[in-house]
């Protein structure tokens, strides 16, 4: 009798704990679906709220936009339309004559006491691109300003704006007209000051068995022929250049 009572009592213990499991799970259940029912319409209304704001930035920015047209309707109401045709013919007179707008280069006024003298080749592009061969003085067929480096640029404006020298150009892109142009397009749109002036292209290209080293004897020829001229007038110079002029200094041939 007392195994049987203990066994009742068991399955009623049993029952009693399955039934409160399941109600513990069903009040989890129901918190859980209120929980995201709260988040649900906590999001609805923070959707609601930010429509409203952005109707409402909308509708001030059309009423502002309108308000400024009417005002510049207003002020402009009697002054003549421009003239296609004119416009158009100044523009193209303009470009005939090479004429460019002014543009604020933000540099500090040019110190003409200090002098740069640039290369292009192996300075502001690659080396030996295209262009010029150190061998020969032929004049470049097509300029190529696509693959100039952004760093060079950049170095050479960190130039002028901290020490504002004069560039004096002894590249060999001084020797044509339509390289010059195509590199004074590229200092216009980087916003670097041109340079004013160039080395002698006087000098000939002697004939050796070390080209490079002819060339640069021929560059520093140039270069001293330059300060030789100004002689009184500059305070300090730099040579920026991918050959090292120094080899010419064995034959004194330095500038």
């Amino acid at each position: 009798v007392d195994e049987e009572k203990k066994k009742r009592l068991e399955e009623i213990e049993a029952r009693e704990r399955e039934r409160a499991d399941r109600e513990a799970m069903e009040r989890r259940r129901q918190a859980e679906e209120a929980d995201k029912e709260m988040k649900k319409e906590a999001e609805t209304r923070d959707q609601r709220i930010k429509a409203s704001m952005e109707a409402a930035k909308k509708q001030q920015a059309d009423r502002a936009a309108a308000n400024a047209a009417k005002e510049a309707e207003t002020l402009y109401a009697d002054m003549p339309q421009p003239d296609a045709d004119t416009a158009a013919a100044t523009e193209a007179a303009l470009k005939a004559a090479g004429a460019r707008p002014q543009v604020d280069l933000a540099l500090p006024a040019e110190d003409r006491g200090k002098v740069v003298f640039l290369d292009v080749d192996g300075v502001l592009r690659p080396a030996r691109a295209g262009t010029f061969d150190i061998s020969t003085d032929g004049d470049a067929a097509k300029p190529d300003t696509s693959d100039f480096f952004p760093a060079a640029i950049k170095a050479l404006r960190h130039i002028m704006e901290r020490s504002s020298p004069r560039v004096v150009l002894c590249s060999e892109w001084r020797r044509s007209e339509t390289l010059l142009k195509a590199l004074e397009e590229i200092f216009y749109k980087n916003r670097l000051r041109l340079w004013t002036d160039v080395t002698s292209k006087e000098f000939k290209l002697e004939k050796g068995p070390d080209a490079l080293r002819c060339f640069a004897e021929r560059r520093a020829k140039e270069i001293s022929d330059w300060l030789h001229k100004h002689e009184g007038e500059i305070s300090g110079w730099v040579v920026l250049d991918d050959i090292n002029l120094s080899m010419t200094d064995e034959a004194g041939k330095a500038p």
